[in-house]
């Protein structure tokens, strides 16, 4: 299906929290996508990111070096976003890596992760938003609109099919076409590469604040990536043929997933104490104290071979 273009995978493996992550760990984003390439012989060019409001620089060179050539942004539409969509919303450009040898494009939608966050498919919110395009002068004739039932948590719509359909038997412009991340950028770069402006610098992040508010595993997590990264290197160094691929790529995976944006219970600030929220926490914390615990494991046993005996 992929292979035919029905359906894509996009490269990063999860809605991160960039700035947390140490330079390693961005890399660490997109192995699953490479792993992915390589056992099935699939292109994977494209990559998205939804609710987050703000990506360090640093993403840039990591999609670019990954193969991947276009990263759509759909943050949260109003929560501590700053000027991520009043200042970038449908305005794509050329994000320029800070050696200047890369560049991608990026494209924040200008409705956010979800047009109809609370509902479903509906030909008023499509007209209102055209008209806003047309206040703003839109300069191009095509946009990106990304949609889920009911928000960032919610499914496809087995009905987008239909209405789109009728959607285009009705009007003869502008057209509806349900298309993957990197059939719609491709489209667009064919019809506008150069008229898109590029820019340089940090796209500045809002959310990482709040991993302040879990201050020890947040320190232990950034530790143990350090720590990975160390013993990656020794592994490489004294053991390279026993180097444990799989060991690494689960703790790997534990540092990205407690850097990831969701931290806990959605009543987490409201109702810190209940039952819900406490096990919500357990899950989110059981990340960093894994990553921690695998980290130290494998740093030893990178030292086994070369300690010196007891006396």
């Amino acid at each position: 299906a992929i292979k035919k273009g029905w359906i894509a995978l996009d490269a990063l493996y999860g809605n991160e929290l960039t700035a947390l992550c140490r330079p390693e760990e961005l890399i660490r984003l997109v192995d699953y996508a490479e792993r992915l390439r390589r056992s099935y012989d699939f292109t994977i060019n494209s990559a998205m990111i939804t609710d987050v409001p703000g990506y360090t620089w640093g993403i840039v060179p990591v999609l670019a070096q990954s193969g991947v050539k276009y990263f759509s942004v759909g943050p949260n539409r109003g929560h501590r976003i700053g000027y991520t969509l009043s200042s970038w919303g449908d305005k794509p450009f050329y994000w320029e890596s800070p050696s200047g040898k890369q560049n991608i494009l990026c494209w924040v939608a200008g409705e956010g992760y979800s047009l109809f966050h609370s509902g479903r498919l509906d030909s008023g919110r499509l007209f209102n938003y055209l008209k806003r395009l047309e206040k703003s002068k839109y300069p191009y004739d095509m946009v990106q609109i990304r949609y889920s039932i009911g928000g960032d948590n919610g499914p496809p719509d087995p009905e987008l099919s239909e209405f789109v359909k009728n959607w285009n038997a009705k009007y003869a412009y502008p057209k509806l076409v349900v298309a993957t991340t990197s059939e719609m950028f491709r489209e667009f770069e064919r019809r506008y590469a150069d008229r898109v402006p590029k820019a340089r610098g940090d796209f500045t992040p809002y959310w990482e604040d709040g991993a302040g508010s879990s201050a020890r595993e947040t320190s232990m997590n950034r530790a143990a990536a350090e720590r990975l990264v160390q013993s990656e290197t020794l592994w490489a160094m004294l053991n390279a043929a026993g180097y444990p691929a799989d060991e690494f790529y689960t703790a790997w995976r534990n540092v990205i997933l407690y850097d990831e944006h969701t931290w806990g219970a959605h009543c987490s600030i409201s109702q810190p104490d209940s039952d819900f929220t406490k096990a919500q926490w357990k899950i989110k914390q059981a990340f960093a104290l894994d990553a921690d615990a695998q980290s130290q494991k494998l740093l030893k046993d990178s030292l086994a071979r070369h300690r010196s005996p007891a006396k």
